[in-house]
C-alpha cells in the first residue's frame, strides 16, 4: 500500500465554462492538487481545444513547453502522473490533427519518465453509425498505443 501514489485529474476544472474558466491555468491546478495532498496530476491534451472551444493549445496553453511544466510541478513538489489524450477518433485512421495531438503528447511525455499516456474518447452524443465509430476508436487507440510503445 505504501507505494500507491495519488494523482489528480483536471476534468473538474475543465467543466467550468467548457474549458474557459481555467484555460491556461495548469499552474493553479497543480498548486491546488499539491495543497490537497496529491502527489501527481494528470492534465488533458484536448485536441479540439483551440478549434472548437477557443481555448489555448491542447488546453495546456503555456504549459505545452516541457520546461515550464517541469518548473510548475517542481515548485509544488508534485509529479506528472500522466497525460490524458482526448480525441474523437471517428475515422478509420487518425485524422492529421489527431495524429499531431498524439505525437505532441508522446513528445511531451518523453520529458517526464514514468508518466503514463491515457487515451480518452471525445464524447459526441451522436448515435449515428455508433458501431462503426466504436470500431474506429478501438483501431485508432491501438495505433496510438503501438506508436507509444515503440518509442
Amino acid at each position: 500500500m505504501a507505494k500507491i501514489q495519488f494523482g489528480s485529474e483536471v476534468y473538474t476544472w475543465f467543466m467550468q465554462g467548457t474549458g474557459k474558466g481555467y484555460d491556461n491555468k495548469l499552474d493553479h491546478m497543480i498548486k491546488v492538487a499539491a495543497q490537497a495532498g496529491f502527489t501527481g496530476i494528470e492534465p488533458m491534451v484536448l485536441e479540439i481545444s483551440e478549434s472548437a472551444l477557443g481555448c489555448g493549445k491542447y488546453w495546456l496553453g503555456d504549459f505545452c513547453d516541457p520546461h515550464r511544466l517541469k518548473d510548475a510541478l517542481e515548485e509544488h513538489n508534485i509529479k506528472l502522473a500522466g497525460l490524458a489524450l482526448v480525441c474523437a477518433w471517428d475515422g478509420e485512421e487518425e485524422a492529421p490533427n489527431e495524429r499531431a495531438a498524439a505525437d505532441f503528447t508522446m513528445d511531451l511525455l518523453k520529458h517526464f519518465p514514468g508518466a503514463m499516456l491515457g487515451t480518452v474518447t471525445l464524447p459526441s452524443g451522436r448515435a449515428k453509425d455508433l458501431q462503426r465509430r466504436r470500431l474506429n476508436v478501438a483501431r485508432n487507440v491501438n495505433a496510438v498505443s503501438k506508436r507509444a510503445t515503440d518509442l
